[in-house]
């Protein structure tokens, strides 16, 4: 069976707002690069791994793809935080590897995977995340997932992430924020894409609704296949709205039930659950 492995690369990048307000901002920066792998077999022909995907977190300036104009760009913002992943090794004093509450999925939507720190692999300044057909207890899958809580997390400002997302039924990328305090909601979705509708990028804001319910106001946007070139993903939040962009542009904004507690990021790459269902015999 043949395997693939989608990936791409992230750098936070942290900056001061140098305004009137003088208000704390920051910003993510990442982008996800594909590649393909042969077999993997152990000897004798038994297959030990299938392949799916891979996040891949890279540099500010990864090969290949065209960077696009920012909504910052010139208005005097100071960089205070990045990671371009040098080395051989994940900064573990900036990433974690699981949820802050121990987990390594997320039960209540029915994932498949189990995320592991052998998914994980940074080379040549390029973290490699590796989804796997391969059981872990009740698991299928293996995947991998980092996150910002344990150094970083911000009241406001502009993410980005410039991604190439996988392709394949059952996969699910995503790039959100989620509260320091480890209340939920609210939770801010900046990029979910499922791998067998690559041209629909959706959009999320969750929030507690006056009646004490979660509600959640979001959108899509219809674009290009983004699983073919790097494209722009990235969210303005500040008190009053959040505004998501997608290669410096204004696809969708809201002022509903805006959170203003400090959060942090996540990026990862989830396999099956109840929003993208499991992969199928075409998923490679």
């Amino acid at each position: 069976m043949r395997i693939a492995s989608i990936g791409g690369s992230i750098v936070l990048t942290i900056f001061r707002e140098q305004m009137a307000r003088k208000r704390i901002c920051w910003v993510m920066r990442a982008s996800l690069g594909q590649r393909r792998s042969a077999r993997l077999h152990r000897r004798g022909g038994t297959a030990l791994a299938i392949g799916l995907a891979a996040l891949v977190l890279t540099g500010m300036n990864p090969p290949g793809p065209t960077r696009n104009t920012s909504p910052i760009a010139g208005l005097g913002w100071h960089l205070k935080f990045h990671d371009e992943f040098v080395g051989k090794t994940l900064n573990g004093t900036k990433w974690s590897t699981t949820f802050p509450w121990g987990a390594r999925t997320i039960a209540s939507n029915n994932e498949l995977e189990y995320y592991t720190d052998n998914a994980l692999n940074v080379a040549k300044g390029v973290l490699r995340i590796r989804a796997d057909r391969r059981r872990v207890g009740e698991y299928a899958y293996t995947s991998g997932m980092i996150n910002s809580h344990k150094s970083f997390a911000s009241t406001y400002g502009y993410y980005e992430i410039k991604a190439k997302v996988p392709k394949g039924k059952g996969l699910w990328t995503a790039f959100w924020l989620a509260p320091q305090d480890q209340t939920s909601p609210p939770e801010i979705d900046v990029l979910e894409v499922l791998g067998d509708r690559t041209t629909t990028l959706s959009m999320t804001n969750h929030f507690m609704g006056a009646s004490g319910a979660t509600q959640a106001i979001g959108g899509s946007w219809n674009g290009p296949d983004f699983s073919k070139a790097f494209h722009t993903f990235g969210i303005m939040w500040n008190p009053a709205q959040i505004t998501w962009y997608v290669d410096g542009v204004a696809r969708f904004s809201t002022g509903n039930g805006i959170p203003s507690k400090p959060m942090y990021v996540i990026a990862n790459l989830a396999v099956g659950g109840d929003l993208p269902g499991s992969p199928d015999a075409m998923t490679r």
